[in-house]
């Protein structure tokens, strides 16, 4: 009976050793159908996209405008205006804008407010008047003696009692026709 085991127990055993070599090879089958090889051939996921840059009007009113203005966002972009009204500009998030006048309109000299900051959102605060230019009139008198008195566009006057240069307190607006006439001349001169 001793004997019988014995032999029962070297055949198993010599089985087991036969079949040994076959149990490494069993295993990796295993763990590659269950996913878990962990190899490095796969390519790896891409990267994800960048976020969009998200883009906010930047903007506001004009004023007095009679001609053609040119504003510029820094050395950036320009926006060509020729009404008074709205205008918009479009500067990406958290950049900064500087609104400047890049092309005064003729006779007409526009100033910029609240033209900088750093974007965060819509702006739309920012002003843009125009005012037309104002020029003096005026002259030089010479071979005077006496008094002189010169009238511009028929309201305000200038009294002169001496030769050299002479200029009216009244400004005339860019555009406008002016006059000057001699209202009372010196005692026996013509002027």
């Amino acid at each position: 009976m001793y004997r019988n085991f014995s032999a029962t127990a070297e055949a198993l055993r010599a089985r087991l050793a036969g079949a040994a070599w076959a149990l490494p090879l069993v295993m990796v089958g295993a763990l590659a159908a269950c996913g878990g090889g962990g190899g490095d051939s796969a390519e790896p996921p891409p990267p994800p996209p960048p976020p969009s840059v998200v883009q906010h009007p930047v903007g506001g009113t004009v004023t007095g405008l009679t001609g053609t203005l040119v504003l510029a966002n820094g050395t950036g972009a320009e926006v060509t205006i020729t009404a008074s009204g709205s205008y918009v500009t479009n500067v990406a998030q958290g950049q900064t804008y500087n609104v400047v006048v890049r092309t005064q309109p003729v006779g007409q000299t526009c100033a910029v407010e609240n033209g900088t900051g750093v974007v965060t959102g819509p702006v739309s605060n920012i002003r843009v008047t125009c005012t037309t230019n104002t020029y003096a009139v005026g002259g030089t008198v010479t071979g005077l003696a006496g008094a002189l008195r010169l009238r511009l566009n028929g309201t305000a006057d200038l009294l002169l009692t001496e030769n050299g240069a002479f200029r009216f307190e009244s400004l005339v607006s860019h555009g406008s026709a002016y006059a000057v006439t001699v209202v009372a001349q010196p005692g026996d001169q013509a002027c």
